[in-house]
């Protein structure tokens, strides 16, 4: 984990600099929760982006030798101590140690169902194979709050926080959840509603995805906007989508997931005066 922490390092004030661009209010709250094994916490809370910048830059790894780590205990604290509709990452390179506690697991799904909140899992390391239910458990957590597992080398960072970073811009209460699913089969064709007026729709996908198409209730195929296309992720977005029975066609490879949502407001940014975000760093 040494590596990965210097590596975040010298992205983590970019994305905090890019978090104060995108929402000139503020943040909320910031939360730092350090998990391992045997050990979960400190909980460190702040308000200010400065403070939270040095929780981050003060982490330093220690021990090692045992991968699993209480990952699923850290993510309950986590979404205890954070406020409703919170953005959460998870950063680790091992899996859980506690994937196989049930009544912490249904906890932590309970969490997720009343506080809203979206967790997205970095993985930088696997203990085993991606079928070991201590990795599984970091997909069913990420699909139940509409989230993505993201497994990427160290040299891939920066494009995962430039992926979040569009992520972070949408608008937090004017999203509708349209679709959600996870696949193992290579080539797939589903539906989804659009059932009201958008001024977008966003396409996420965590996996290597060689192509995808959407056709809508014409049965033509729209144009796609391609914002991020990477081996472990991708985003698409389509504007101004009309109502209807639409259909997603992809060719892939492995495990993925898909989310869609749609958005009925604008992207933030400087220019408006006042919005608010929610996120949590999670480590």
């Amino acid at each position: 984990m040494y590596d990965d922490f210097q590596a975040l390092k010298l992205i983590n004030s970019w994305l905090l600099d890019r978090v104060i661009a995108r929402f000139p209010c503020g943040v909320r709250q910031y939360t730092m929760v350090e998990f391992n094994d045997p050990d979960v916490g400190p909980v460190r809370i702040t308000s200010s982006i400065k403070v939270f910048d040095q929780f981050f830059n003060n982490l330093v790894a220690t021990g090692g030798g045992d991968c699993p780590e209480l990952a699923v205990t850290g993510l309950e604290l986590a979404l205890t101590t954070s406020p409703p509709q919170s953005f959460i990452l998870v950063l680790t390179d091992a899996s859980a140690l506690d994937y196989d506690n049930a009544s912490l697991v249904q906890r932590t799904r309970s969490l997720i169902s009343t506080t809203k909140s979206q967790i997205f899992f970095l993985i930088t390391g696997l203990c085993d194979g991606l079928n070991d239910p201590a990795f599984l458990i970091y997909r069913e957590l990420a699909s139940l709050s509409y989230g993505h597992v993201f497994q990427v080398p160290l040299s891939d960072l920066n494009k995962v926080f430039n992926y979040l970073d569009f992520t972070l811009a949408r608008p937090v209460n004017s999203s509708v959840q349209l679709y959600s699913g996870e696949f193992t089969v290579s080539n797939h064709s589903d539906n989804f509603v659009i059932p009201s007026i958008f001024a977008e729709f966003i396409v996420t996908i965590d996996g290597t995805i060689y192509s995808i198409h959407i056709t809508g209730p014409d049965s033509v195929t729209v144009e796609i906007t391609v914002v991020v296309f990477e081996i472990w992720g991708s985003i698409y977005m389509v504007k101004n989508p009309i109502k209807g029975l639409w259909s997603i066609h992809v060719h892939a490879e492995g495990q993925h997931s898909i989310r869609i949502k749609g958005f009925e407001g604008r992207v933030f940014s400087a220019s408006i005066p006042c919005c608010t975000l929610r996120l949590l760093h999670y480590v």
